[in-house]
């Protein structure tokens, strides 16, 4: 593997694992890993390797990542009901 595939690989599983990580805290139904495994167009990134990096990011934050606002988590819910959305969303 050369530098710049190592690079690149890095690049990419970081990327993945701050989607992860920011679906975890926006969605109601956040995805499996493995949907963010699909960044990466050489499928060298894991889905381990994701979930590994995700604690090293939350840990680097002590866990907090601030809080949302009431009015907007109440907001969101009532346009994605009102659109039907939430039906078998973690199905």
């Amino acid at each position: 593997c050369t530098a710049g595939q190592f690079e690149r690989y890095h690049c990419e599983l970081k990327a993945a694992a701050a989607l992860y990580v920011a679906a975890k805290y926006e969605e109601v139904c956040a995805p499996r890993a493995e949907v963010f495994v699909k960044v990466d167009p050489y499928r060298q990134v894991t889905s381990e390797n994701v979930i590994k990096l995700e604690g090293k990011i939350l840990a680097y934050f002590d866990f907090n990542l601030g809080h949302r606002a009431t009015s907007f988590t109440f907001h969101t819910f009532l346009q994605k009901s009102a659109h039907g959305l939430l039906i078998n969303c973690c199905g």
